[in-house]
């Protein structure tokens, strides 16, 4: 049904909250109230997330008026997907989407750098980087119409770096030609051939196809989009559109700073009728929110209209904390008080951050909290599902590689394949089974895989059938082989039935991926794909947003929060340098040339004012700063309620400053010190710098805007809102493993430690022996304790700084083939050096030496009378009068005796010092010393051997007094270390009376935001 006297197009522009995607759902409704069918109407959308978002609000708008007015909705990108598919030439042709796109760009750039005169050197040519970067540039150009002969022959004559723009030139017309000749297209540039194909074709066929089209946020719309809008419409087609340039985020994609003439431009014929609406008009925005937002407005020169203002009470606050990790448990505290009082539903909660590292770690802190988050089981199959594929490509890999490999390469590459090994057979196994085996194998020194060529996995020859059966196709066929290791090893069947059905999604649609990516790889450059290129399409696959319904707290990237509401807001992570981001510039060509590839593209192409050329490699710092500002703004206006705001001031141990946009959206009375004046206010308080009035810092907490600070904690609950469901796999035993495996396994005190901070790392560091570290740490401490032996060998007299310099140029010689590379060689060698040049300045270099790695096993009875072997090895022996101190060497930084004492036992009135870590290395090596030889010792020491700290290679030191002697605040008592006995055999008892590992208790240890070479297998951790 054709639309009867034809309104004026619209235009409608409002600021945030002011309703602007209501009035495009109204007209939607007005139109099908009209006789307008839906399937007529077509909702445009930048992406699938607003795909997703706007889909919702109109079912919402059809459930309340009793009918459906949902349209046809689809991207731009979509709509030109179909007008190709329709056409008569350019119909059949296949599409390489942009994970294939950058590894076709990878191998063009392979193939010409032979030829290159600016990019040669071989690291640029391997960089995934570089090759991203690349693919980038040519998407930018497609994006302004600019094909490979017009790059080559109109703009870059004569500009600067005209070797780099030649190669570049170079790869885009290979680029091109493997395009034609494979008869396939790639998605980046779909939009330029859809008008191509409009304009070769008469287009009143798609003109006359819809009676009503409605875009959203065209302020994030390229030119190419507008363009396409524009074809679109005909004659009789009615045009909504709404937009608000104060809210584009999205000018580093090529987004047009003045959209709406750009439009108006491209449809002379067509009249436009512009509506602003108003702030007087009722918005979603309490008055504190929306005052936050205009003042930031205005201070950062933004634009726009004002925002959406309602009557609806509401409250903004801003959080302080130390750390980032701090800042999440304090945002969980809140979430979990709002729930438990009930006041707000998890689904009208949101959380941004501006980094995606951040995003991921508020996602798993509030999944293992117990909170429910959005997407959290979606996000996990795919997390689960990518490392189980991860998984086989790393084991398969290895065993096609591991004779070509050098040595040190191959033994670091054989502990990986043993890791991803043991996370493939313990999805199918239970622990215990996985313990025996592994116990098994090493009893007879070997492992799961072994360096030889001819392998056995011993009881799992199922397993080492299918591996021999995936080899097979691994080099002609890789997705074959990895199909063939899924089901014939039965991970598939057991995944179905052990796992949540999100990771069979997952695993499904990684495997749809891989295929669509390697069937378009195959036509274009005529090879399947490599097993790296397999690992990046995963890495890419596994890095794409998804946009799962459902209830629970949305945790959003501040570029997802586009058109998304919510009750209430946290904004985390205001800290310098996180928000505003530093500007991140390509390396592909230096600033000057992109400021002139702008200008040339300009005049040369004619490009329309407002639109920025060549806008993803952004070089000015105010236009970055600019986008930064709008991205903050979009980000202040999602909450309809409550608006938190926090932020860090540490960061990896080093202080940083508030975020600069924190100056504005503070009270008006109040401004923003600078780092100095914090320092000099002698205030407990971490935002010191903030000062009413003036600068200077605040000498009390009256009237101060922070809610939460160091000097004025958070009292809301810290206990967790519900226990959250076990995501271990069942046991087949109750059977304490160790018992099993081992009655007298031998325990030290790294192992005592190791279970006291992690259960779980305990069975599989301890137990199962799987690698942890980078084989390198391991052999640059095995090094320095070779080299510390063989100098305090040496006569005191006969040391000097020429010796110790010749002991470790031996000792490194020696190992040399050991490690990674030369470059692993040099930078653990120099820091060898500087570490014991600096232990040479120190009074302890020549001091006689009675022992040097003195191994002993002791037996320590437990209360019910069973002995324990414990094990140790002391570093360094030397004599204390007639008595003896040990030392034990340390790679880091070493705290006062004081702190030494303290980390030993815990007596009463230490309660309130007590320290995180306990140490009992020491008074182990006491009482092996004093049982195995019979002599007495004076002192218990550290050592460290860190050139870095200050002051450097320091040596604390604790005295062991009689029991008659009174203890001190740097002394233990002989009785002390009795006690420190028993406490061990005691606990050597419950170790190995426990039937699993799980935490101890719950989840202790088990923050998985941060560093745990296990969080992959560990049944304790939920990350997303």
């Amino acid at each position: 049904m054709q639309v009867r006297g034809v309104k004026p197009a619209q235009l409608i522009r409002g600021g945030p909250g002011s309703g602007k995607t209501s009035h495009l759902v109204e007209a939607v409704a007005e139109a099908v109230g009209e006789g307008i069918s839906p399937a007529r109407i077509l909702w445009l959308t930048l992406d699938r997330a607003a795909q997703y978002q706007q889909r919702a609000w109109l079912s919402r708008r059809s459930a309340e008026i009793g009918r459906s007015i949902i349209p046809v909705i689809e991207t731009y990108e979509d709509i030109a997907r179909q007008i190709l598919e329709e056409s008569p030439r350019y119909g059949g042709r296949g599409i390489i989407r942009p994970h294939g796109e950058r590894l076709l760009v990878g191998e063009v750039i392979r193939e010409v750098t032979s030829s290159a005169r600016y990019y040669r050197a071989e690291a640029i040519r391997t960089s995934p980087q570089f090759r991203d970067d690349v693919a980038d540039f040519i998407a930018e150009l497609k994006r302004y119409k600019i094909d490979a002969r017009t790059f080559r022959y109109e703009v870059i004559p004569q500009l600067p770096q005209a070797e780099a723009l030649a190669d570049l030139a170079d790869i885009y017309e290979r680029y091109q030609q493997r395009l034609r000749e494979a008869d396939i297209y790639d998605l980046r540039g779909i939009i330029w051939l859809a008008l191509l194909a409009l304009e070769d074709e008469a287009p009143t066929t798609w003109q006359s196809r819809y009676d009503l089209i409605v875009a959203d946020d065209l302020q994030d719309a390229t030119a190419l989009q507008i363009e396409l809008l524009a074809a679109l419409c005909g004659p009789q087609t009615g045009l909504v559109v709404a937009y608000e340039p104060a809210q584009a985020i999205y000018r580093f994609r090529g987004a047009v700073e003045d959209p709406a003439a750009l439009l108006c431009s491209l449809m002379p014929d067509r009249s436009f009728s512009h509506h602003n609406i108003q702030a007087s008009q009722p918005g979603r925005m309490p008055p504190p929110i929306a005052r936050i937002a205009q003042r930031f407005a205005q201070d950062w020169e933004i634009g726009g209209l004002l925002v959406g203002r309602c009557e609806a009470s509401g409250d903004s606050s801003l959080c302080v904390y130390h750390t980032f990790a701090e800042e999440l448990v304090g945002v969980g505290d809140q979430i979990i008080e709002l729930l438990r009082q009930r006041k707000h539903a998890p689904e009208q909660i949101a959380v941004i951050a501006r980094s995606s590292e951040q995003v991921e770690a508020a996602r798993q802190h509030l999944a293992q909290r117990g909170i429910p988050v959005c997407g959290q089981e979606a996000a996990a199959g795919m997390w689960t599902a990518s490392n189980l594929l991860n998984n086989i490509v790393t084991l398969l890999v290895y065993l096609r590689e591991r004779d070509r490999y050098p040595t040190a390469q191959r033994q670091r590459e054989l502990m990986q394949a043993n890791l991803a090994l043991y996370r493939l057979i313990s999805t199918t196994e239970d622990d215990l089974a996985v313990a025996k085996l592994c116990r098994n194998l090493q009893q007879r020194r070997k492992f799961l895989l072994a360096e030889q060529s001819n392998f056995s996995l011993g009881l799992l020859n199922d397993w080492a059938e299918a591996i021999k059966e995936a080899l097979g196709l691994a080099e002609e066929q890789p997705l074959a082989a990895m199909r063939v290791l899924l089901k014939r090893t039965g991970l598939l069947r057991k995944i179905s039935v052990n796992m949540p059905p999100e990771v069979g999604q997952a695993l499904a649609a990684l495997f749809k991926n891989l295929e669509e990516v390697n069937k378009a790889f195959v036509k274009v450059a005529n090879k399947s794909l490599s097993w790296e290129q397999i690992r990046s399409v995963i890495e890419l696959s596994r890095q794409q947003p998804f946009f799962a319904g459902g209830g629970g707290v949305k945790v959003l990237l501040a570029h997802e929060a586009r058109g998304v509401e919510a009750e209430v807001v946290y904004l985390l992570g205001l800290s310098e340098g996180a928000f505003p981001a530093r500007v991140a510039n390509s390396q592909l060509l230096a600033e000057e040339t992109i400021k002139a590839l702008r200008e040339r593209a300009r005049q040369q192409l004619s490009i329309p004012t407002g639109v920025l050329p060549l806008a993803h490699f952004s070089d000015v710092t105010g236009e970055a700063r600019a986008e930064e500002a709008r991205l903050f703004y979009n980000c202040l206006t999602r909450a309809t309620k409550k608006l938190v705001i926090s932020c860090h001031l540490e960061e990896d141990g080093a202080e940083v400053g508030p975020s600069e946009f924190l100056a504005t959206v503070l009270p008006v009375d109040f401004v923003l010190g600078s780092v100095d004046e914090q320092r000099s206010v002698d205030f407990e308080c971490v935002f010191g710098g903030l000062a009413k009035q003036a600068r200077g810092g605040r000498v009390s907490h009256q009237d101060c805007p922070v809610t939460l600070c160091v000097g004025r904690p958070s009292q809301l609950a810290d206990q967790e809102l519900c226990e959250p469901e076990p995501v271990s796999r069942p046991r087949s035993s109750t059977v304490p493993i160790l018992a099993e495996l081992v009655p007298d396994w031998p325990l030290s005190a790294s192992s005592i430690n190791r279970y006291l901070s992690c259960p779980r790392r305990f069975f599989f560091e301890k137990l199962l022996n799987l690698p942890t570290e980078d084989p390198a740490v391991f052999l640059y401490g095995n090094l320095i304790h070779q080299i510390m032996a063989l100098v305090n060998q040496l006569p005191p007299v006969q040391r000097t700084q020429q010796q110790i310099q010749e002991v470790i140029d031996q000792v490194f010689a020696q190992h040399r083939d050991e490690f990674a590379s030369p470059y692993s060689y040099q930078v653990y060698y120099t820091q060898a050096r500087r570490a014991l040049q600096a232990y040479a300045e120190t009074d302890f270099f020549t001091e006689e030496s009675l022992a040097q790695e003195r191994c002993f096993a002791i037996r320590l009875t437990d209360g019910d009378g069973k002995a324990h072997l414990f094990r140790g090895r002391i570093d360094h022996v030397v004599p204390d009068g007639d008595q003896v101190a040990i030392v034990d060497y340390k790679s880091g930084k070493v705290d006062g005796a004081a702190a030494l004492r303290r980390s030993f036992c815990y007596r009463a009135d230490d309660t309130a010092k007590e320290p995180s870590e306990k140490n009992y290395q020491l008074p182990l090596y006491a009482l092996g010393w004093q049982k195995t030889t019979g002599g007495r010792v004076r002192r218990l020491c550290l050592q460290s051997l860190n050139p870095t700290v200050s002051p450097p290679c320091r040596r604390s030191c604790v005295e062991v007094v009689s029991d008659s002697e009174p203890p001190g605040g740097e002394s233990i008592t002989t009785e002390e270390l009795e006690a420190i006995a028993r406490y061990l055999a005691e606990l050597a008892r419950t170790i190995k009376q426990r039937p699993g590992f799980e935490g101890h208790p719950p989840r202790e240890g088990c923050t998985t935001y941060f560093a745990c070479p296990y969080v992959l297998i560990c049944s304790e951790a939920e990350p997303s």
